[in-house]
């Protein structure tokens, strides 16, 4: 009988799988993309349909369609096991409590708490639901984002949750909780947020992964004023910088019409969603940056921005653009007049903001026509700050054609020559600050090859390509001539079972087998030339060996050289003499 993995595996295609998420090209038996993992212009990532394995040779990621949607989505192996059985339409069985993890646990936690604060919102908080109303959400938007009410007590969603059987510990590390900093007894833990309206927000699986509360209603004037919106802190489910508020709702719309909206505030993108512009976004109470850029990468390389028009949303304007376009991306500004917000123009005309983002202006032209305003073109001083504004953005554009381009208008507009702008680029510091990440473990070329390790890599190559020879011409071959523990106990695998599974099923013998193919190592050889190839790496892995055994007794040789002692250099040259008629 299959398991549920099995079975899932059996029913869903890798290809079908990755197509909705990458746009994947043919490449002989196999399909290439562009990583989604990391920024590359040449194709690196390879799908093998008849494995069913990925591998991406740019960022050394790889695996199955478990990994991958591990991967993209950012879940734990139990959530993508979920995803994709829902998805191949397999029944898991039910799992046992005392199994469930931590993350889980506060996922659960986060739901049991959404809950709750819809059913506030539906049945006592009558004021809120007429605050969302003149703001223009209709009930159908407010179910669609699970929107709430966290009532104005200390402890009621404590207290909800405790019942319920949740640990106290488990509830404060979701940050739904705030532990008191006194020790005394009668003060004890309480809930973070209290008299506000929630948005809860989603990972791209749809769990609720943390709140942002809007106070409601408005404290009185001369109360001490509390922040207008709190967001939940960061915990083991939820990272408020690489998350975007709406993205679980927004991603087909991207797919779709090639481009994602970025907007300030939660009721920009919710009214933006009512009507009808639902490639809308929004970062979760913190300024864009790189792994927001690199989530969205994933969807789309077009951007068009709407911050607010005061000199606060210009800065934050300026900045994301410089991080999006070191990234490939393609920027436009949105711009309107009044001052408005997107929301206060859906609310006045949906028709509005629908034409609004059908346009936008090109971020450089955007941002020298601001430039100008502040400086004259005509003036030396003048030119000079403006090149200074203008040629960081353009040192950040990542395709050399439209850094071109963009060189070219600046000098008109400035009317000097070209080659002085280019002096100046040149000289022009890259101040973006890139976020790294820790890669996951590589566990073939993470270091430095040795010739030995090439050579063993290429002997397990060999027989994955035409394992048929190594049924028949190397019957009793094993892996021990293979020093690389890892790479042997993987080889030795596919020995005892050599046939596409195996390969599959494997990491290290799923990476040379896509590498193979991605390189073209040993391609269309006949069987007497696989025997002949296996046999010349075997000699050289041996004659490696005796190389390094002869360089090892000459070094006890000068040793015993030093000591005098003549009994045993005579005993090692005549070890060494012998390795040479090997």
């Amino acid at each position: 009988m299959l398991t549920s993995l099995e079975e899932i595996k059996n029913r869903l295609d890798i290809v079908d799988v990755l197509q909705g998420y990458l746009k994947l090209t043919k490449a002989g038996v196999n399909y290439k993309a562009r990583c989604p993992f990391h920024k590359e212009k040449t194709p690196s990532f390879v799908v093998s349909p008849e494995k069913q394995i990925w591998h991406c040779f740019g960022c050394s990621k790889g695996g199955d369609i478990f990994k991958f949607i591990m991967e993209i989505e950012n879940l734990e192996f139990k959530e993508a096991l979920r995803m994709l059985a829902e998805k191949a339409g397999v029944k898991l069985q039910k799992e046992d409590p005392k199994l469930i993890s931590q993350r889980e646990q506060l996922l659960k936690i986060n739901k049991v708490a959404s809950d709750f604060f819809e059913e506030v919102l539906e049945t006592e908080a009558k004021e809120a639901r007429n605050y969302l109303k003149e703001r223009g959400l209709t009930q159908k938007t407010i179910k669609e984002f699970k929107l709430g009410y966290a009532p104005n007590d200390w402890r009621r969603l404590k207290d909800h949750l405790l019942k319920i059987g949740f640990k106290e510990a488990d509830i404060i590390l979701s940050g739904l909780i705030i532990k008191s900093e006194y020790q005394d007894s009668k003060k004890p833990s309480y809930d973070r947020f209290r008299s506000r309206v929630m948005f809860p927000i989603e990972d791209l699986a749809g769990h609720t992964v943390g709140f942002s509360g809007r106070i409601f209603p408005e404290p009185e004037k001369g109360d001490r004023a509390p922040a207008k919106y709190i967001n939940s802190p960061n915990t083991p489910v939820y990272n408020k910088s690489r998350t975007l508020y709406g993205l679980t709702h927004a991603r087909e719309a991207i797919r779709q019409n090639k481009f994602a909206i970025l907007v300030e505030g939660n009721l920009d993108v919710l009214m933006s969603h009512q009507a009808g512009v639902k490639n809308t976004l929004a970062t979760c109470g913190t300024a864009l940056n790189e792994n927001h850029l690199v989530l969205l990468k994933r969807y789309t390389d077009k951007l068009k921005l709407c911050f607010d028009q005061d000199e606060a949303g210009s800065i934050a304007t300026y900045g994301a653009i410089r991080k999006a376009l070191s990234l490939g991306f393609s920027i436009k500004i949105l711009t309107f007049e009044g001052g408005k917000d997107p929301a206060d123009i859906v609310l006045s005309d949906q028709k509005k903001w629908s034409e609004i983002v059908k346009g936008g202006e090109e971020f450089l032209s955007y941002t020298i026509d601001k430039t100008i305003k502040k400086n004259s073109s005509e003036t030396p001083n003048g030119k000079k700050e403006i090149a200074k504004e203008i040629l960081p953005l353009i040192k950040a554009i990542a395709n050399s054609i439209e850094q071109s381009h963009w060189v070219n208008k600046l000098a008109e507009i400035l009317k000097i020559e070209e080659k002085y702008l280019y002096e100046a680029l040149s000289k022009t510091k890259d101040t973006i600050i890139r976020v790294k990440d820790k890669d996951d473990e590589i566990f073939l070329d993470q270091k430095i090859k040795t010739r030995r390790d090439i050579l063993e890599e290429n002997l397990v190559t060999i027989f994955l390509k035409y394992p048929q020879v190594l049924e028949e011409q190397f019957k009793d071959f094993n892996g021990k001539i293979i020093l690389n523990e890892k790479l042997r106990n993987s080889f030795e695998k596919f020995i005892k079972n050599p046939d596409p599974k195996t390969i599959a099923a494997d990491e290290v013998l799923g990476y040379l087998s896509l590498k193979a193919d991605y390189d073209k190592l040993f391609s269309e050889l006949s069987s007497e030339d696989v025997v002949k190839e296996v046999e010349k790496i075997t000699a050289n892995i041996k004659q490696g060996e005796n190389k390094g055994h002869q360089i090892e007794l000459i070094e006890k040789i000068k040793s015993a050289e030093a000591s005098g002692d003549i009994k045993l250099i005579k005993t090692l040259i005549g070890e060494l003499q012998k390795t040479f008629e090997e």
